[in-house]
């Protein structure tokens, strides 16, 4: 099913609205958190300051609700052997 989302707290307005699709009749929470992936994954949301205001919208414009959505970062670490044990 199509939805629309909204951030808020970036000024944006019903006609800056982006498309996404969800599963149907899923919880408006796991709506939400989709949302927030495309915006991370497709719109460039990994440059943006989060906790980020998502309101959510049918594709028809029913305003469905608001949610804070916070982005939880998982350190990822690439080690480099420079030296091995035995180098001078």
């Amino acid at each position: 099913m199509k939805y629309k989302f909204l951030i808020k707290n970036y000024g944006q307005t019903i006609e800056d609205a982006t498309i996404f699709e969800s599963e149907y009749e899923a919880t408006l929470a796991y709506i939400a958190e989709n949302a927030a992936n495309h915006f991370f994954n497709s719109c460039g949301g990994w440059e943006y300051s989060w906790p980020i205001i998502f309101s959510l919208y049918t594709a028809e414009n029913l305003f469905l609700g608001q949610f804070e959505i916070e982005l939880e970062t998982v350190p990822e670490f690439t080690v480099i052997n420079l030296r091995k044990k035995n180098d001078t």
